[in-house]
């Protein structure tokens, strides 16, 4: 197996989802890896894979052009307003725009 990458924004959790197909997979990647369930990764950082749990939604994973990334902070946030505007949720204007 190849080591896995981590993108910009990702968590321990996002890898276990995305590369093992389920959540399940969290501690057995903490443990390959000498790291803590909640450490803070790096973009470009490598990880040693573990058995994929459900190879079903990995592959679901493989084939989507996004991946997931729930580790952002605040700094990251801010690039994004400053590449994007302002960022807004769903309900700021959305539902406004939908429902009234």
């Amino acid at each position: 197996m190849e080591h896995i990458t981590v993108k910009a924004g990702q968590s321990l959790l996002d890898i276990a989802v995305e590369h093992c197909g389920s959540m399940e997979a969290l501690v057995s990647l903490a443990v390959a890896n000498g790291i803590g369930v909640a450490d803070e990764l790096a973009a470009g950082q490598e990880l040693a894979p573990v058995e994929v749990a459900d190879r079903r939604n990995a592959e679901l994973f493989a084939n989507m052009r996004q991946k997931p990334a729930t580790a952002l902070t605040v700094e990251d946030i801010g690039e994004a307003e400053e590449a994007y505007g302002a960022l807004e949720g769903i309900f700021d204007y959305t539902y406004d725009e939908t429902y009234n």
